[in-house]
This record gives structure tokens, sequence and C-alpha cells, in this order.
């Protein structure tokens, strides 16, 4: 699990003065907020209602994903007409955003990304 704590020293290291020469200063605010937000996210997503939300909507994104890949398209028994299909395919990508919305690890890996190449400019200017 990456350490958001460790993402905001990382962050309080770089050198601002150097990021606002180029206009991205606002950059390192950008991160610091959406690490923030990641943060209260995690808390959110420990509270047992939320808990059981994504687990029933992953439990229903399975089901989805099975209808799909077991019933072909078309007309007639046993088949999903156009309409039935884009419903569930739609109902499926609200579950999976809905989902991916508490997933911090894979957030905080982009942020991480993203502090890691700036790092490497500093490190090049210097």
């Amino acid at each position: 699990m990456i350490d958001s704590k460790n993402l905001l020293a990382r962050i309080n290291k770089i050198d601002r003065d150097e990021f606002e020469k180029d206009g991205s200063g606002d950059m390192l605010d950008e991160w610091i907020q959406q690490i923030n937000e990641i943060e209260g996210l995690q808390a959110i997503s420990e509270t047992f209602v939320i808990k059981e939300m994504l687990m029933r909507y992953q439990n229903d994104v399975d089901t989805m994903n099975q209808i799909l890949l077991s019933k072909p398209s078309g007309e007639g028994p046993g088949k999903l007409s156009d309409l039935e299909r884009n419903n569930i395919l739609d109902k499926k990508l609200l579950y999976t955003e809905f989902i991916q919305s508490f997933n911090a690890e894979a957030k905080l890996a982009g942020i991480e990304r993203q502090i890691e190449k700036a790092e490497e400019i500093e490190k090049y200017d210097q």
C-alpha cells in the first residue's frame, strides 16, 4: 500500500520555486488536494455501509459479466436484445465507476508516478 503521508513529504521536498518558474506550481497544490481527498475516501470506504455497497455492486458487476458472456445478442429466447445489452452495459459502467472511485491504491499510484517524474526533472535541472 502506498503511504499518502510519504507522498505528501516527497511533494514538500520538491523545490516549489523551480516549478513556479514554468507555471507548474499549481500542480503541487493539486497533488496535495488529491491526496487529501483520497485519504477522505479511504476513511469513508471503511464504513460498514460503503463496504456493503461496494461488495454488492461488485457482485452485481460479476453477474452482469456472466450474463453478457453467456447470452448472445439478437431476438428470441435466451438472447439479449440490443436494448437489454446496452442497459446492462450502462449499469455495469455506472457500478464500475462507483467501485473505482474508492480505489485509493490506484489513485495514489498515479500521483506517485507524477511525483517521480517531477523529482527526475528537478534532479536534471540541478
